[in-house]
């Protein structure tokens, strides 16, 4: 009998926790274009000691991206990281700085990645996403569109973490394509509308709650997003019917008892 031949992943990506939503919408693209990115949340089991995990899997990754963002360096990368990019170097691997969108105008590398050429996600010219999968593979991508090949969960997750960083706009239209690949994604439709609630979309947030509660009747969440755009619209009897709603499905929801106790103090 054999054994299984461990994955292998073209690139770890190493960052803050704090920015987790921007470095995971980054995952989520590579993965779009045919690549495999070593995610910790992808690929940690949770209970298991993240050094073993780590140190058992580190040689089948062929290059590190080192994400830097709004809050700079974190503890862990700087700290139990350095023996991990150091393995890197050691192997001839590519180690990528990495500058986020949110990375200050004078951002605080560590001197053992200064010495690098830096991805910069604060520019868009010349292409930040190209430029690190020449960093990754080795290969200049030709300037062609490249269409993403994700699934309507996939482009869900991204739609989310563009969410999740203020990226309504950019999460709609992920929302989109999950609901043209999957005309009946109740979530997606929960989501859309909550992204055009954030875009001054109210009635667009209730039509797609409307469509969200008609494919699954029992999710709390659309009725507490399409109460709140019920209630911005002055239709406080209406936002009140759908907090209750909202509350009856999940009695602890407790962010809609807040919006109920705001709906009834103004009816």
């Amino acid at each position: 009998m054999t054994s299984e031949t461990p994955s292998q992943f073209h690139v770890f990506l190493c960052h803050n926790s704090k920015d987790k939503p921007e470095v995971k919408e980054i995952a989520l693209e590579l993965r779009s274009l045919g690549l495999k990115p070593w995610l910790d949340e992808w690929e940690l089991r949770p209970g298991l000691s993240w050094q073993e995990l780590l140190e058992e899997q580190i040689e089948y990754i062929h290059s590190a991206a080192v994400f830097i963002g709004s809050s700079g360096i974190g503890p862990w990368q700087n700290r139990e990281l350095r023996a991990f990019l150091n393995e890197f170097v050691g192997r001839g691997c590519p180690v990528i700085p990495v500058l986020l969108a949110t990375a200050p105008q004078q951002p605080q590398l560590p001197i053992f990645l200064r010495a690098m050429t830096w991805v910069d996600f604060r520019r868009a010219d010349p292409d930040p996403m190209g430029r690190l999968i020449w960093g990754i593979t080795g290969e200049k991508p030709k300037i062609v569109e490249v269409i993403p090949k994700l699934s309507a969960e996939e482009f869900l997750d991204r739609g989310l973490a563009k969410y999740n960083s203020g990226d309504y706009q950019g999460a709609i239209a992920d929302f989109d394509r999950a609901i043209q690949l999957q005309p009946d994604y109740a979530n997606a439709y929960y989501n859309r509308g909550r992204a055009k609630y954030k875009s001054e979309d109210k009635q667009g947030a209730i039509a797609d709650n409307d469509r969200a509660i008609q494919l699954q009747p029992d999710l709390a969440g659309a009725y507490n997003t399409r109460g709140v755009a019920k209630y911005d619209s002055g239709d406080y009897p209406g936002a009140l019917a759908d907090y209750d709603r909202a509350i009856q499905l999940k009695p602890d929801y407790a962010e809609a008892y807040n919006n109920r106790g705001n709906a009834k103090s103004d009816s």
